[in-house]
């Protein structure tokens, strides 16, 4: 087969980089790589947490915004982790995928839930700002709180039920690991 040919194309980069990975070169539903699980969480962790801005009375504003945009990076961390581990149980290849997916992500939990809680205690000093910038930067403990909380259930009940649905072909799995 021409290296150049569409085909071959999407089946080296399908995966790979900006969570584009949902579809392999035949356009069947299948996620390739990482990108595409963390894309997915991320939005359904966002679109929650300004669910839970609006019934906490804030609004959509610069500051909101910012914290929001603060946490991004944090939020796709607990995704990432439980992804990857599930990945590397796929590879092993001694179980059912079931199992592999419960394996891995009981392996993980606690370091997860221990580094959401560092940077939920870490937000603690903002709830202390007084004067004229304590209501104007409360969003940003309590938004940035809540977002790692959602996060953190998201990898852990929405992410193993993705993986599950969509299982990635070990194949595959396998030759991008060798990259």
């Amino acid at each position: 087969m021409d290296h150049t040919s569409p085909n071959d194309f999407n089946r080296h980069f399908s995966g790979y980089g900006l969570g584009w990975g949902l579809s392999d070169y035949h356009g069947r539903l299948r996620v390739g790589h990482t990108g595409g699980f963390d894309g997915m969480i991320t939005a359904v962790t966002l679109a929650l947490t300004l669910a839970a801005s609006y019934f906490f009375g804030y609004t959509l504003n610069r500051v909101s915004l910012f914290a929001l945009v603060f946490s991004i990076g944090i939020l796709v961390d607990d995704a990432i982790v439980v992804v990857e581990n599930i990945h590397r149980h796929f590879l092993l290849g001694r179980r059912d995928p079931f199992r592999a997916v419960l394996d891995a992500v009981n392996e993980v939990r606690p370091p997860i839930i221990f580094a959401t809680l560092a940077v939920i205690i870490s937000f603690i000093p903002l709830f202390f700002i007084t004067g004229m910038m304590g209501p104007y930067m409360s969003p940003i403990p309590v938004l940035g709180s809540v977002a790692m909380l959602i996060s953190l259930f998201a990898a852990f009940a929405f992410t193993p039920w993705l993986t599950n649905k969509l299982k990635p072909d070990v194949e595959h799995l396998q030759s991008a690991a060798e990259k």
